[in-house]
């Protein structure tokens, strides 16, 4: 599924967008304000391969915007 306007779209992420993100989510910077941030680039890539591998839950809400 892709959701467009204009130059921006939404787009389901996918086995290709893990190393992406990784860096986004082990990014302390970015997460400056959260109580806690995953550090660890493994951890991450676990946890969203198996939410992309869960075929029981094939409605779910993990989208990149794109421009």
């Amino acid at each position: 599924m892709k959701l467009t306007s204009g130059n921006l779209f939404l787009k389901i992420i996918s086995n290709e967008d893990l190393d992406f993100i990784c860096q986004i989510e082990c990014d302390r910077e970015l997460w400056q304000y959260e109580e806690s941030v995953e550090t660890d680039l493994d951890t991450v890539w676990r946890k969203y391969s198996q939410r992309l591998a869960d075929k029981a839950k094939p409605k779910r809400y993990d989208f990149l915007i794109c421009l």
